[in-house]
């Protein structure tokens, strides 16, 4: 505690940043699953949109080439039922977000309370250790530590299920717009 009052550094400052940018870590991290799902709401609309258009040009459409509307109208179907998957996910991906935010919260308020374990911490290690053990749940300790490593867990999970889901619709929607291409222009 003496270096840090040598250093003129007020410990409730210093952990109240240290909870702040860790805080927003993983908000930032919420916010872009928030604006994938937009751009998917998007893609799933474009993809609609296609279909719709297949549909208003079908008298145009060669009859041996009208089978390829079908395939497009089930991949279509696909990409929704993707697309109502991936809201899904993302919300479970940001609910796993926000049990790893309140759980942060009250390392907070325990070591504001019981300060000695992190001010021993900043005293004899680099404070970018001491960050990135705060923001990956290293002061957690017995069955919170396990609890936070199984929170982190199941976001990644959610997080590389979003992004094949992400992936897949996309390439689903360049399928469906080939098969307006490819019987359109015949």
């Amino acid at each position: 505690m003496n270096k840090i009052r040598k250093a003129n550094m007020d410990f409730d400052a210093f952990l109240n940043k240290l909870h702040n940018h860790s805080k927003a870590i993983y908000e930032n991290a919420m916010d872009e699953a928030t604006e994938n799902g937009r751009i998917i709401n998007w893609l799933v609309g474009l993809a609609g949109g296609g279909l719709i258009f297949s549909f208003n040009q079908y008298h145009n459409i060669a009859p041996d080439n009208k089978f390829l509307v079908v395939f497009q109208f089930f991949v279509f179907v696909v990409i929704i039922a993707a697309g109502f998957l991936h809201k899904w996910i993302t919300g479970r991906f940001r609910s796993e977000t926000s049990a790893i935010i309140r759980m942060m919260d009250f390392l907070s308020i325990e070591f504001a309370l019981v300060p000695d374990d992190l001010i021993s911490e900043i005293e004899n290690e680099k404070l970018d250790d001491v960050f990135f053990n705060y923001l990956n749940g290293t002061y957690f300790q017995d069955e919170d530590e396990q609890n936070f490593k199984e929170l982190i867990r199941k976001q990644t999970l959610y997080k590389r299920l979003a992004t094949v889901l992400t992936v897949a619709i996309v390439l689903l929607m360049l399928l469906q717009f080939s098969f307006f291409f490819v019987a359109v222009s015949r």
